[in-house]
């Protein structure tokens, strides 16, 4: 995948660590998105159990899903988070 730009207007994208595709993509419910992404964009994720966030790039969309690259070794604590309430 080619490399991966600042993001021009910051997408913040929710991610869930424990799903991903096949090809180790994260992947977020497109009616979760509140713009419509193009490949090779770039964006932020972040999970908010862990409080994680850090850069991604959209490597592919199809009608029920973004599947997003993420940049893992840039993954870092974000104190912004707020973590999800326990059940």
């Amino acid at each position: 995948m080619a490399e991966m730009t600042q993001p021009t207007a910051e997408v913040r994208l929710e991610i869930d660590l424990n799903v991903s595709s096949p090809e180790g993509y994260a992947r977020v419910r497109r009616s979760r998105i509140p713009v419509d992404l193009q490949v090779g964009e770039s964006v932020i994720v972040f999970e908010s159990e862990d409080q994680l966030s850090g850069p991604a790039q959209v490597a592919r969309v199809d009608e029920s899903f973004a599947y997003l690259d993420v940049k893992w070794d840039a993954m870092a604590h974000d104190s912004s988070i707020k973590p999800m309430a326990s059940a």
